[in-house]
């Protein structure tokens, strides 16, 4: 099924590169490049996104090693042993694998949020620069029919001042008069606050939001045919549900790294000892955890993750429903 429906489209009559220190002029691709740099929700996302890509190097379950040192026999006054001890402990390779798996997806979740956050800010700042140019040619033409209805006025004041028609046509003139005057200047505030509205949509800062500004770009209105069928097989690639999606991959890794809590943990030592003689005697030692208590720390684990992961299934199926 085909509508038609009309949008409004935004013309340029300025196609060059929007230029944030001049703001004499501000077209709509100097809004959405001022929107884009200091839109605090956009700036946010950004951040965010740097802040996931550093924490997937951290999800590796690789930590410092620690180095100890140990001397026996102190107290009885002879030297019995001494070594130095260089440990390193490690998770199970499944368990870091999993995680940074986890941590991947979470970043490209954020990714695709930041590019919905750009796209949904495109849209307002067109919508509010629409609206401001809608109020803007609403001003011209509440202008011309105050000029419109003051020619009648005087024309109805002349003929009244000769006899040729009652004073009461001649004060309908005047109200018709004062009703334009009253339009036009709802249509100015309109401006205003479509201005304003505009200014908040992308950011400005107060101290450059100034009556010098002045908006180049019209309305002109086209006939776009939207066909429903291909819009709602396409409704798999919107970002905010592939955003969702690589929430649930990221949770369902969570998952995973929770079953692998099953698995042990590894400790690597290596040390060298002295007997008395200096340190010509070498050593390792290699340990493993025991996941002896599973039934309170790793199994709620698992049952947790799996609860989160079921919770952002509905969210995809409540994002896919209100898309529709």
């Amino acid at each position: 099924m085909i509508f038609s429906v009309l949008f409004a489209i935004l013309i340029s009559f300025q196609p060059t590169q929007s230029d944030t220190t001049d703001l004499n002029n501000l077209s709509v691709a100097k809004a959405l490049e001022i929107a884009y740099q200091y839109n605090p929700r956009i700036n946010q996302l950004q951040n965010q996104v740097e802040a996931q890509r550093k924490q997937q190097s951290l999800s590796l379950g690789i930590n410092d090693p620690e180095v100890t040192f140990a001397r026996e026999g102190i107290d009885q006054g002879a030297f019995a042993e001494q070594r130095w001890v260089i440990s390193q402990s490690l998770d199970f390779p499944l368990t870091g694998y999993y995680r940074f798996q986890g941590e991947k997806a979470s970043t490209s979740s954020l990714e695709l949020e930041l590019q919905a956050s750009k796209l949904q800010l495109k849209a307002d700042v067109k919508s509010a620069y629409t609206a401001l140019a809608y109020a803007i040619e609403s001003s011209h033409l509440a202008r011309e029919r105050v000029d419109l209805f003051k020619n009648l006025r005087d024309a109805a004041q002349a003929r009244a001042d000769l006899g040729e028609s009652s004073e009461i046509d001649a004060m309908q003139a005047d109200l018709q008069l004062t009703e334009a005057q009253n339009n036009m200047e709802k249509a100015y505030q309109n401006i205003m606050d479509a201005r304003y509205n505009l200014f908040e949509t992308i950011g400005l800062d107060e101290e450059e939001q100034t009556y010098e500004i002045s908006f180049p770009d019209t309305l002109h209105y086209v006939a776009v045919d939207i066909n429903q069928d291909e819009v709602l097989q396409r409704l798999q690639n919107h970002p905010q549900l592939q955003q969702i999606s690589k929430q649930q991959l990221a949770a369902s890794y969570q998952t995973k790294v929770a079953k692998s809590g099953y698995l042990p943990n590894l400790n690597l030592k290596y040390y060298r000892q002295d007997f008395g003689n200096g340190f010509d005697f070498n050593g390792f030692e290699v340990g493993v955890s025991i996941p002896l208590w599973f039934g309170i720390n790793q199994s709620s684990r698992v049952q947790q993750s799996k609860a989160r992961y079921r919770a952002v299934e509905w969210r995809y199926q409540e994002e896919q429903l209100s898309l529709k």
